[in-house]
């Protein structure tokens, strides 16, 4: 397995076991609730299925766009397999150091870091891809570090990120999906489900997130 090729697996993994995370803090207050029970309960199952999905697509989007770029491979020394997270940020920031313009070593770094808890150097990342490649997809991701950050509530930073990517993303699925989630949890339960109804239009009706969504939108 070549050092890229690793990296990037830990990346997809940690990102799909953090979103599952997310999800079940999240969703947790709704099954508890005792107010309509029954639509909480649905818009709880479907952010537990939902948020995972939409963070492990978005690191895998994050990884094709930037995978392209000059392999980290020769910077690692030893097996790859055997290296723990701290290692791969030690040799990440080796590397911004000589290339600091290198938007791929910068979104791995961002998603390592954010895997790890460091929020705050995970944002800082992210912050730097956003000088170098200011797309949809990075500025999600910040959003998603700094939601993460302040203990899963989407603040006014966040939510101005998530505006940003829709703005330059209209079709993007996770800004649609967090811009929807951001309405839920302010009580705007129409506009999230119009949005959502966009989203779910826009989506194959056999994938898992598009069946989620068709359940969360039945009356």
């Amino acid at each position: 397995m070549s050092a890229d090729t690793f990296i990037y697996l830990i990346g997809v993994g940690g990102t799909a076991l953090l979103a599952c995370g997310v999800a079940w803090i999240f969703a947790a207050p709704l099954f508890s609730t005792s107010l309509s029970g029954g639509a909480h309960k649905k818009t709880a199952l479907m952010l537990i299925v939902a948020v995972p999905l939409l963070g492990l697509s978005g690191y895998l989007f994050l990884g094709e766009r930037f995978m392209a770029d000059a392999p980290l491979a020769p910077r690692l020394v030893g097996a790859p397999e055997t290296l723990p997270a701290g290692a791969i940020v030690v040799r990440l920031e080796t590397q911004l150091r000589t290339t600091p313009d290198n938007a791929k070593a910068w979104g791995l770094l961002a998603r390592v870091r954010h895997n790890m808890g460091a929020y705050d150097k995970a944002a800082l990342a992210w912050r730097r891809l956003l000088i170098l490649a200011p797309d949809a997809s990075v500025y999600i991701g910040l959003a998603e570090t700094l939601i993460k950050s302040e203990g899963d509530i989407i603040g006014e930073e966040a939510l101005s990120l998530i505006d940003e990517g829709y703005r330059l993303s209209p079709s993007h699925i996770g800004a649609r999906f967090w811009r929807g989630l951001a309405w839920q949890q302010q009580g705007n339960t129409t506009q999230a489900q119009q949005i959502w109804q966009s989203l779910y239009n826009d989506l194959p009706p056999d994938i898992p997130l598009a069946k989620m969504l068709a359940r969360q939108l039945t009356p």
